[in-house]
């Protein structure tokens, strides 16, 4: 009973780890997509919300709540956004679009996406290898798996149980004498 709920419980937390780095994933395909979109002159913030909706699964339904609470009052829409969830670049996105509803073109808007795009790749690059890294120990220590159990099953232990075995019949011959 007890070993099904601990399977569960880590079943779970593999689950939402999985989730994050999935969230990861959609937040840098926001930032690819939006450093294509700032260079667009007639694109609005509104525009941009459609398309983001567009290229999000985790993220679809906090940004079309955005967008149908847009006309009523952008500010509030933008900031609930914000607070949907909580993850620096989601955030930094979501200033931005704050910031593009203001004053600022959407180009000096994000003006500072540009600027860390190579920091942004250089990041996910070193994720993606510690994932592969992570993936690999898996692999190699679930295939070498019947090696141990080989190693173990047929070696170790009647090696252990021939020498009590053994240590028995001495210890036997010995009281006798």
């Amino acid at each position: 009973f007890l070993l099904g709920w601990v399977i569960q419980d880590l079943f779970l937390k593999y689950q939402e780890s999985l989730m994050k780095i999935e969230v990861e994933e959609e937040i840098s395909q926001l930032q690819i997509i939006l450093l294509n979109l700032i260079h667009i002159k007639q694109i609005n913030v509104y525009e941009i919300l459609e398309w983001m909706e567009l290229f999000t699964v985790h993220l679809k339904n906090p940004i079309q709540k955005c967008i149908v609470c847009f006309d009523c009052d952008t500010r509030e829409a933008l900031e609930e956004l914000r607070g949907s969830l909580d993850h620096p670049g989601f955030q930094q996105i979501v200033n931005n679009l704050i910031l593009a509803t203001t004053d600022l073109s959407i180009l000096e808007a994000f003006d500072d996406l540009e600027n860390e795009k190579s920091f942004y790749a250089e990041n996910r690059r070193i994720n993606n290898e510690k994932i592969i890294q992570r993936k690999q120990w898996i692999g190699q220590t679930v295939g070498f798996m019947p090696i141990y159990a080989l190693i173990i099953g047929y070696l170790t232990i009647p090696m252990i149980l021939s020498s009590f075995i053994q240590m028995q019949t001495e210890f036997s011959l010995l009281s006798n004498l």
